[in-house]
């Protein structure tokens, strides 16, 4: 719906490509976030975007966590999440000195990109291939049929295609609603965005050494 492409979740996200230690063994998630990782890498080596693989220690800071953290480092394994490693407190020390815990996992495969240049030069790569980006697009309506589904923009526009998918961030739900007719989503399977406030602080230039990667909690 906006003007512009990669003007609002892709430019306010936190840039993190993530490595896949978190999802459920199995699931859809754990698969295409590790796939998707290497892809990722692969594509913005190849476009010429920027991304740095700054690596994840996620801390430990007391026994109980500890015990979550082996859990989550067995979940990441059994995703085959590439490079993980169950640090000691030296080794933690090693990676990022001023940090302070039990124990910590050590994701070097976690990384930050440009997500605004991805989406940029995604939107290039589907007008190259004969495709069309229309922004200015709010879509108020969805019709699913048996040939496929159309949407309807608030201007009146229209496309229709065999299939839809939404990447419509913070209004991917409601879209997604508006598909419910017969052949839609079936109720159960309607996602629900659950939307929670982050804090974001910036160093001062002075300061900036004092982290040399992403620390993060333990879950």
């Amino acid at each position: 719906k906006e003007r512009q492409r990669g003007t609002q979740r892709s430019q306010r996200s936190s840039g993190f490509s993530h490595a896949g230690m978190y999802y459920p063994p199995g699931s859809a998630r754990a698969r295409m976030c590790v796939e998707g990782a290497a892809r990722l890498y692969t594509y913005c080596e190849e476009k010429g975007i920027p991304h740095r693989r700054a690596g994840k220690l996620i801390v430990a800071t007391d026994a109980v966590e500890q015990q979550r953290l082996e859990a989550l480092f067995d979940r990441g394994c059994t995703n085959q999440v590439p490079g993980l490693e169950l640090v000691s407190v030296d080794r933690m020390k090693e990676i990022e000195p001023l940090v302070e815990g039990v124990g910590a996992i050590w994701s070097p495969n976690t990384g930050i990109v440009d997500f605004q240049a991805v989406a940029q030069s995604y939107a290039a790569d589907v007008s190259a291939m004969g495709g069309k980006v229309s922004c200015g697009f709010e879509v108020v309506t969805t019709t699913v049929g048996e040939d496929g589904v159309t949407v309807t923009s608030r201007d009146g526009r229209t496309v229709s295609a065999a299939k839809l998918i939404t990447c419509a961030g913070l209004h991917s739900d409601r879209i997604a609603a508006q598909g419910t007719a017969p052949g839609g989503l079936r109720a159960a399977a309607q996602p629900q965005i659950v939307p929670f406030r982050g804090t974001w602080l910036t160093l001062k230039p002075e300061f900036v050494g004092m982290v040399r990667t992403n620390i993060y909690p333990v879950p």
